[in-house]
C-alpha cells in the first residue's frame, strides 16, 4: 500500500507517471502459453493500443450490423445440421 500525503504527489504518480505504473505485471505461464501478444496480457504502450483501438473498432455497437450476415449464415448451418443429424445435436455446437 503506498500513501500519499500530498495532492502535488498523488497528481505526479498517477498523471505524470501513470505509463510506468499501468501496466501489467509479466507472467511467464501466459508466455509458455502463447498468450503474450493478446491484448489483455500485452504490457500498456504502443501494441497495446494499437490492438485495443482495432478491438474498439470492430466491437463497438455501431459495427454490429456488419456481422449479421456472417451470424445468420452460421444459424442456417446449424439448423441445416440440426436437421441432417438430430440425434447428435452436440457435435454441431462449436465455439
Amino acid at each position: 500500500v503506498v500513501v500519499l500525503n500530498t495532492l502535488e504527489d498523488a497528481i505526479e504518480l498517477l498523471e505524470k507517471r501513470s505509463a510506468n505504473y499501468s501496466s501489467r505485471p509479466t507472467n511467464p505461464v501466459i508466455d509458455l502459453m502463447g498468450f503474450q501478444d493478446v491484448v489483455m496480457t500485452l504490457p500498456y504502450g504502443d501494441a497495446w493500443r494499437k490492438q485495443r483501438r482495432l478491438l474498439e473498432r470492430g466491437l463497438k455497437k455501431d459495427a454490429m450490423p456488419l456481422y449479421r450476415h456472417v451470424q445468420a449464415e452460421k444459424v442456417h448451418l446449424l439448423l441445416e445440421q440440426l436437421l441432417d443429424d438430430p440425434v447428435n445435436f452436440s457435435e454441431h455446437f462449436t465455439t
